[in-house]
């Protein structure tokens, strides 16, 4: 049995836990990836990393939005990026 689509689930931890993380900031939201085939889930992990290096995203995921309200924050986000990277390959 294979997955036909991907799927990210959220999970939002009421007590954050110090898992040694680098950045040694305990950890308060766990992404769980499934992916239909390797290279997507490498994908998904990849976006997951840019909207971590925000620290607004990261500070907004700390009030635990609901699900359309994330899933709105980060079609925002990655609204914004493509604009960014549309503007600055037009500049080179």
């Amino acid at each position: 049995m294979s997955l036909q689509e991907d799927i990210v689930v959220v999970a939002y931890l009421f007590e954050p836990v110090d898992w040694e993380a680098p950045d040694e900031k305990p950890v308060h939201t766990l992404f769980f990836v499934l992916a239909a085939d390797e290279t997507r889930h490498l994908q998904i992990l990849a976006e997951i990393a840019q909207l971590a290096s925000d620290e607004d995203f990261v500070e907004y995921l700390r009030t635990m939005p609901a699900k359309e309200a994330l899933i709105e924050r980060i079609q925002q986000l990655e609204e914004k990026n493509n604009a960014e990277e549309t503007s600055n390959s037009q500049d080179s």
